[in-house]
């Protein structure tokens, strides 16, 4: 979607999920959402990539802190080590354990493609 709303945000997350980090799409693809649910987990800080968002969020019971960061990557190889590098130096940002999703758009082994190319 190219605007994220918090009703939109409400109605996926089933009411839960009330805070959220967008990074509108370009057309049909490349937008990226990150949403939690604000009475377990508080923002401290967040970084928004040219392919990823990440968030630092801290557990309200524990005072535990994690990162997650989310990520949709470059369908081209040309701008895939822009990609590696962004989240090399998101790794630096923040010493908490680190969660990474999303669609990094690359496969590990040739016979994984679905179509040649």
């Amino acid at each position: 979607m190219e605007i994220m709303t918090l009703e939109t945000i409400r109605a996926v997350g089933g009411g839960t999920l009330d805070a959220f980090v967008a990074k509108p799409s370009i057309g049909m693809s490349g937008g990226i959402l990150t949403s939690w649910d604000s009475r377990k987990w508080e923002e401290v800080d967040r970084a928004v990539g040219e392919f990823s968002i990440s968030v630092l969020l801290e557990c309200r019971q524990t005072k535990g802190k994690w990162v997650c960061s989310n990520v949709y990557g470059p369908h081209e190889d040309s701008p895939r080590e822009r990609l590696w590098e962004e989240l090399s130096a998101t790794r630096t940002m923040w010493n908490s354990p680190w969660l990474i999703v999303g669609d990094f758009n690359v496969t590990r082994f040739p016979e994984d493609r679905n179509r040649p190319g």
